[in-house]
């Protein structure tokens, strides 16, 4: 019980100074930061479990867990949006140079604040944060009714994506659509 009084103490003496002194105040965000939760819907599947995915078939199996590329990972999703589009009768998407710069820049940007958003003024995107390879991404977006709607929107007819890593390893995906 004295611990937890001493602990409410010291963030009500942390939470007093971060009003006060622009340091403590950094101190405190730092320490107190909220992190993000994102909630998963597993309820559709785009392919057995154990089965390769397009980026595994190019790459050979393991790719994923190797040296971090992102071009390749950029590509690798863009490949799985358009085996989504053909499974599902729409025609694929092609790459698209500026749409991925923006998506690269974007995802850096992510990666850089540490937290997932969409970009302010991107109006067809799709963002991701965590996930291990592009095919664990496209099967989150797919999950997703409004990430879902995106990629299967029939009058798209390009794609352009990009990945960036922050400090710890964590992947930020961005996918944009014209």
């Amino acid at each position: 019980m004295k611990a937890r009084r001493f602990l409410i103490c010291v963030v009500a003496a942390l939470a007093f100074a971060a009003a006060t002194r622009p340091a403590e105040a950094q101190l405190f965000r730092r320490l107190w930061r909220p992190r993000t939760v994102v909630a998963q819907s597993w309820a559709y599947s785009l392919r057995p479990t154990g089965a390769e995915t397009e980026f595994e078939r190019k790459l050979g199996p393991g790719a994923a867990r190797s040296r971090f590329d992102a071009e390749a990972e950029a590509r690798a999703v863009e490949a799985e949006i358009n085996a989504v589009r053909e499974r599902n009768g729409l025609r694929p998407l092609v790459f698209d140079a500026e749409l991925a710069a923006g998506s690269r820049s974007w995802s850096a940007v992510m990666a850089r604040l540490g937290e997932c958003r969409h970009a302010p003024a991107a109006t067809s995107e799709s963002c991701a944060a965590g996930r291990r390879t592009p095919g664990e991404t496209v099967v989150d977006w797919f999950n997703s009714d409004g990430h879902r709607a995106e990629m299967l929107n029939p009058y798209y007819a390009r794609v352009g994506a990009g990945v960036a890593v922050d400090r710890w390893g964590r992947r930020y995906w961005t996918a944009r659509f014209r």
